[in-house]
């Protein structure tokens, strides 16, 4: 008896629990809003220059006028929405 009692206490607890679950912001979506509002997209790449030479990769000069090298010539039309970040390495060499 002891038992089923002890099982029906967790889960109780637990059910409690899990129902109070969607009223967290980090759990679900939050407050909706009046109007919908769509989520950005958005895309992150790293590499790490296996088999890449990287002097045709990076841009000579930094900012936002930089001339596109030959291998980001490609993404020529979607220059303004993205950005390139270098040198995130900490100088470490050799792996």
């Amino acid at each position: 008896m002891f038992f089923i009692s002890h099982r029906r206490r967790a889960f109780l607890r637990a059910s409690g629990v899990s129902i109070a679950l969607p009223l967290l912001e980090s759990v679900g979506r939050g407050q909706a809003t009046s109007e919908a509002t769509e989520t950005p997209r958005r895309m992150v790449c790293v590499g790490n220059e296996f088999g890449m030479f990287p002097g045709a990769f990076w841009p000579a000069e930094t900012g936002r006028d930089y001339a596109l090298t030959s291998l980001l010539q490609p993404l020529a039309a979607h220059r303004d929405n993205f950005t390139l970040f270098s040198h995130l390495d900490h100088g470490l060499k050799g792996g």
